[in-house]
């Protein structure tokens, strides 16, 4: 599951702020950034679909066959189950991928290749690439299973990465002179984006020129720099970085060194121009403030102290049945009807609660659901909520 540092992936990312794959590495090396513990549970369910793609087209087998059965899968070195979901998703990528496996067409699936000529001592993985038959255009495919985020095919810097890799490495001299293009397509089955863009041969060397170039600066201390974008969205720094907070500033706010709210940007007074530019950034912002929340909730947890707020209890999350039979058989005994207990589901517990009304509720009541517990939070030190610290005091102070 592991990628090079200055990984095709990343590209789009460490081509642009050349400065943050050193410096995420000198974080993680001093504790402020967490070390890869494996990946996300994304990224053990992606790697799993690509394996399950990779046996199905070595066994020309559809996806569907293997569902409740289990797999077992190398880069993680463990066996997987296959539920109906990835049988059914991974199973467009494969009649995808199967129409271009023509009579005499060359495949290679999940193949290792070397960008030693774009991006030196790096590796990247072609999950399937095919070769027709008379050797004139070379299709490369890239599996996204995940579903969070739209993958463009289209000048995407990723897979042209691994278009040249599989130019440079799977190709002789004589096809890589007759060939015309390359075929470059992404295959997102969970939200049906399936599309290609061809790549023209007269532009690839063009592109492994700018890669490279771009690859120098980012191994030069000298020339390095930070640029925030929308590259940092998946940046592992995004709650740390000045580059980025400044750059927030300067998109939301007039003068830094006015009062903070007489600052903000009124929208009514900016032209149509100006907002169209802004929109992009708007969800970009959202997800910067919330992860700068949950770091400093995290470091606040860990014992760090934040001058002016203190860690409170959060909100309770929502009352759930244990057992809708047995919650129905006791809304039964408190009188209600059919027509009372469900419309079209059972009464949630908030509802059984307001209709029946808290005075006439019993013991056995509490003992029908669950809540789960809210997460600590960080809040103003004259929040009237008792912080979690005074809370576990208190706790202590009552075994006396």
């Amino acid at each position: 599951m592991g990628h090079t540092p200055y990984s095709p992936s990343g590209y789009d990312q460490w081509s642009v702020c050349t400065a943050s794959i050193p410096t995420i590495a000198q974080d993680k090396k001093i504790g402020l950034i967490a070390t890869d513990d494996g990946g996300s549970e994304y990224a053990r369910e992606g790697t799993v679909a690509h394996a399950l793609l990779a046996i199905c087209l070595d066994m020309r087998m559809s996806p569907r066959d293997f569902i409740g059965d289990s797999i077992f899968v190398e880069d993680l070195g463990e066996d997987h189950t296959v539920d109906a979901e990835m049988g059914e998703e991974t199973d467009k990528a494969y009649e995808y991928i199967m129409d271009f496996v023509t009579p005499g067409a060359e495949v290679w699936v999940e193949q290792k290749m070397s960008l030693d000529k774009v991006l030196p001592g790096q590796k990247g993985t072609g999950d399937v690439v095919i070769l027709t038959a008379d050797k004139k255009r070379l299709h490369v495919f890239d599996l996204k299973y995940g579903k969070g985020k739209f993958v463009s095919v289209i000048e995407n810097s990723q897979m042209k990465l691994y278009g040249i890799g599989a130019f440079d490495n799977l190709l002789t001299r004589r096809v890589r002179t007759d060939m015309t293009d390359l075929v470059l397509h992404v295959v997102q089955p969970r939200i049906n984006n399936i599309a290609s863009w061809v790549f023209k041969k007269s532009s690839l060397e063009l592109f492994r020129s700018e890669a490279y170039s771009r690859y120098r600066v980012a191994q030069d201390p000298e020339k390095r720099t930070f640029v925030a974008g929308e590259h940092c969205w998946f940046c592992d720094r995004r709650a740390r970085c000045r580059t980025l907070k400044e750059s927030i500033y300067s998109s939301i706010i007039d003068d830094p060194d006015a009062d903070a709210f007489d600052a903000f940007k009124n929208p009514d007074s900016m032209n149509n121009e100006e907002l169209a530019k802004l929109h992009p950034m708007l969800a970009f912002i959202g997800a910067w403030a919330s992860n700068v929340r949950k770091f400093m909730e995290t470091r606040a947890l860990q014992g760090e102290v934040f001058p002016g707020l203190k860690v409170v209890e959060g909100k309770k999350g929502t009352r759930n049945w244990k057992d809708e039979d047995e919650a129905n058989d006791y809304l039964i005994v408190k009188e209600l009807d059919d027509d009372t207990r469900y419309t079209k589901s059972l009464l949630s517990v908030a509802q059984a609660e307001k209709t029946i009304g808290r005075k006439k509720l019993d013991d056995r009541f509490k003992t029908l659901f669950t809540q789960a517990e809210g997460k600590p939070s960080l809040a103003a030190d004259d929040d009237p909520r008792p912080s979690v610290n005074q809370s576990l005091a208190d706790e202590f102070d009552d075994l006396d």
